[in-house]
């Protein structure tokens, strides 16, 4: 439980903790392209659904999300000028990679709508939503929910792209994907390369977060930018946190 990190020791030594900001929305950017959807490659979805159980529908979320026909509708342009250009990566999908994930993502999209910076009070709603936003397909509910307003306003097309997927495999299997990926990112990707340049530093992993002793607190996180920028294309937002056993543990 995070209330219980701060007493946390290595070797008498108490532990430092870096993790991904947003980071299921981040994955979730990371992974909307063209190659990651249609490619046979080590990472991709057809290697990460490999052993999911069947999928609840026939209609496969590539042939929605990579369909000249969806794309004419929502780039607004001519279905023979969409279809003569060969896209292969959707306009929206780049706009939602070039989103604030370096700094924060929950309140940029708070001000993509109202022009201001939310409170904390409202930047945690939308933080909250994240969940209906991503794991949820009842339309009815998603209707009432501002998290989802907000990115469906948007990013309607990532919104409609989401519920392809989430009706296609069901949102326990589209949670599993985003588990997978992030497994993949850190235990294969970021935990070599900084246990490479420092050999000798303790590493802990919980879900998004890698966690050290504070004197390799700064090349931690100077790895885990440099790896996660390269694999995913996209910089991410990464928060660094001291784990003070001072603080109080209540009931």
């Amino acid at each position: 439980s995070k209330v219980l990190r701060g007493n946390l020791r290595y070797d008498q030594s108490p532990l430092i903790q870096v993790d991904i900001k947003s980071s299921q929305i981040y994955l979730l950017a990371s992974i909307l392209n063209y190659d990651f959807f249609k490619s046979n490659n080590p990472i991709s979805y057809k290697s990460l659904t490999q052993y999911i159980i069947k999928s609840t529908s026939t209609l496969n979320p590539k042939h929605y999300m990579f369909s000249p026909l969806m794309w004419a509708h929502y780039l607004k342009t001519d279905l023979k000028e969409t279809i003569s250009n060969d896209f292969k990566d959707h306009p929206e999908f780049q706009k939602f990679r070039d989103a604030d994930f370096e700094g924060d993502f929950y309140s940029q999209l708070f001000q993509l709508e109202y022009g201001v910076l939310p409170s904390k009070e409202q930047r945690y709603e939308v933080k909250k939503d994240v969940m209906y936003v991503l794991f949820q397909n009842n339309r009815a509910h998603r209707k009432s929910i501002l998290g989802v307003y907000l990115l469906r306003k948007h990013y309607p097309f990532v919104e409609k792209s989401i519920l392809s997927i989430i009706d296609h495999i069901g949102p326990s299997n589209f949670a599993i994907i985003l588990q997978r990926f992030e497994s993949i990112m850190l235990l294969d990707h970021v935990v070599p390369a900084f246990h490479k340049v420092c050999p000798d530093a303790p590493i802990f992993t919980i879900h998004d977060s890698v966690l050290t002793t504070p004197e390799y607190g700064n090349e931690l996180e100077r790895v885990m930018y440099d790896v996660l920028y390269k694999q995913t294309g996209i910089k991410p937002g990464l928060s660094t946190e001291y784990l003070d056993s001072k603080k109080e543990i209540t009931d």
